[in-house]
């Protein structure tokens, strides 16, 4: 199969800190074709690469980001839960993380709230990412703003139904956002669903792809994206394969 753009999922997330410099830096180091990050407001505004609401999981600190000041969320480790090596780690701003990138990689920027569009576009315009900058994100309201605030930049609509879903309503969907890939959930990748969707012309990520067996589970689908924890599994899988 032709090898598909392999994403790493919060950087590359179990190989450092999740969603901190240095899983974007091993990501870029490893030559991956993309990341994804999640980007959240502090209770000031700032946006930063954070995943959940609460920062006890992967800070040393306590209580929620939307409470929490960009000032007083930067005192706070976010490396030392991963690995003592990781002492010292910081949470990462939303532009630190574009400015490593510098273009280096492919960004799918994760927005779960409407009110972060803006101040999201000022950034990406700020550090030049139209071109290698990606909103994704469940919310088709936040799709559809961030068409109208950064028209320039693609959108891929992600979506976890209970059931197999159907191609001619995901079709409508990105039509309708606008958007130009949908992801689909690896449990309903399907040969047939992904080339109703690329033969409208729109593109497919799954994930999580993190095995062998999952790798030789997408071979026949051929998405054009995987998401994945890890990273070195996936490249050596393709890798090994290429050489047989």
């Amino acid at each position: 199969m032709n090898r598909p753009g392999i994403v790493g999922h919060r950087g590359a997330g179990n190989l450092a800190p999740e969603n901190t410099l240095a899983a974007v830096y091993t990501a870029i180091r490893m030559g991956l074709t993309a990341i994804e990050c999640d980007v959240q407001a502090t209770a000031d505004g700032e946006l930063v690469l954070f995943h959940d609401t609460s920062i006890e999981r992967t800070t040393d600190g306590s209580g929620l980001l939307a409470d929490t000041a960009l000032d007083d969320l930067k005192l706070l480790d976010a490396g030392v839960w991963f690995d003592y090596l990781y002492r010292g780690e910081h949470v990462a701003t939303f532009q630190d993380a574009l400015e490593l990138i510098d273009g280096r990689l492919t960004v799918f920027v994760e927005l779960k709230q409407p009110s972060t569009v803006d101040r999201t576009a000022d950034i990406v315009e700020r550090c030049r990412g139209e071109s290698w900058c990606r909103i994704i994100s469940y919310s088709e309201y936040v799709l559809a703003q961030s068409a109208r605030r950064l028209p320039q930049v693609p959108r891929t609509f992600l979506i976890n139904p209970e059931s197999a879903p159907d191609p001619l309503e995901v079709i409508e969907h990105l039509n309708a956002i606008p958007a130009d890939m949908v992801g689909v959930p690896l449990r309903w990748l399907e040969t047939d669903l992904v080339a109703k969707i690329r033969q409208a012309g729109f593109q497919v990520i799954t994930g999580p792809v993190d095995t062998v067996g999952h790798c030789q589970q997408i071979t026949e689908a051929q998405p054009d994206f995987l998401l994945t924890n890890e990273p070195g599994n996936v490249i050596s899988y393709f890798d090994d394969q290429d050489s047989a």
